[in-house]
């Protein structure tokens, strides 16, 4: 049997692939202790990578007139294609009032402070077993995620037809650009030219950003044959 990960493993695990363990075996202690000393570590090592990283490095300031009303504009046609009518309002006054820009002064209270997965109850909204988060996305396409709804949002504010909505995804297509090493521009130019050729194209990118869903082991299998005949 091999020893069980070192606190030193789990956080180069999860800074290099995101992942996590949920009882955070690594830790001492009870369950409650071991979570709240792992999620300091974790957080306090996610800080000192990011500050790492964009040592020496700038950026533009935040523009004005960024409030309430603008976010609201940007993020109202994905709310719209992602969610039943009834949920929609729920949702946009959430997000509306939610968009926190990351700089170099916040940066560090967002990754400390902020969860970046939100559960349906969270908002009021009704959740099921299998219908737990707001959005169910793969962790390690979140950021594809991301870059796919800024690139279709762009597509079809400009796009005055269906015909022109896939013409500029095309375009779109041979001429995109991502420094962010964890995206496949390639993928996101799929993705954003299978959108605009679908009625909802916003639910084309959730589809293509959802959990892949693992194969059942033998063992599952029979108990679901178990269950089935009892």
């Amino acid at each position: 049997m091999s020893a069980p990960p070192t606190i030193v493993e789990e956080i180069e695990r999860y800074l290099r692939t995101g992942d996590t363990d949920p009882l955070c075996r690594a830790w001492p202690g009870g369950v409650v202790d071991a979570g709240r000393h792992a999620h300091a570590d974790i957080r306090g090592a996610l800080v000192r990578e990011v500050r790492r990283l964009a040592a020496g490095l700038s950026h533009e300031p935040v523009p004005d007139g960024v409030g309430v009303d603008f976010t609201r504009s940007k993020v109202e046609p994905m709310v719209r294609g992602l969610f039943p009518r009834a949920e929609q309002d729920t949702v946009l006054a959430v997000l509306e009032k939610s968009v926190v820009y990351v700089t170099s002064a916040t940066i560090e209270s967002i990754l400390m402070e902020h969860d970046y997965d939100c559960k349906r109850h969270t908002l009021g909204l009704r959740d099921t077993r299998r219908k737990e988060w707001l959005l169910e996305i793969e962790f390690r396409q979140r950021e594809t995620f991301a870059y796919s709804c800024e690139a279709y949002a762009r597509v079809i504010a400009r796009a005055k037809s269906p015909s022109e909505r896939k013409a500029l995804a095309n375009e779109y297509g041979t001429k995109v650009r991502i420094s962010e090493e964890r995206v496949d521009p390639t993928e996101v130019a799929s993705i954003v030219a299978e959108a605009a050729s679908a009625r909802n194209g916003w639910k084309v990118i959730l589809k293509r950003c959802a959990p892949r869903s693992k194969p059942r082991t033998a063992l599952q299998q029979l108990c679901d044959v178990s269950t089935e005949g009892a």
